[in-house]
């Protein structure tokens, strides 16, 4: 992978197969980029000293990305343009310097 600034994230998509493979498509200048988790509360009126509880490891994980860049090649613009008009989640990874990859399913 060639070098890139730190302010740079670069945008993989998987061919589908397995193991799954990821090609370069497009890297972006981040504008924004937002990490959230969401808890699954547990609370019952028989919780301890009725502090709030939450189930371990359930909850709604989500990240969005929004920046500006450019496209690799033509055929990283092909594939972009059509995991977005399959209307589905295709798996991408972002590479985001000194942080380092999300990988899943992501939607454009």
């Amino acid at each position: 992978m060639a070098g890139q600034r730190g302010r740079d994230v670069l945008i993989s998509i998987g061919d589908g197969e397995t193991p799954e493979a990821f090609f370069v498509v497009a890297g972006i200048r981040a504008k924004t980029i937002s990490l959230t988790a969401g808890l699954v509360e547990a609370t019952t009126a028989q919780s301890p000293n009725a502090w709030r509880e939450a189930i371990s490891g359930a909850g709604v994980k989500r990240a969005d990305i929004a920046g500006s860049g450019v496209f690799k090649d033509a055929l990283s613009d092909a594939l972009m343009r059509a995991a977005y008009f399959a209307g589905g989640a295709s798996t991408f990874q972002m590479t985001i310097p000194d942080f380092g990859v999300l990988t899943g399913p992501f939607v454009i």
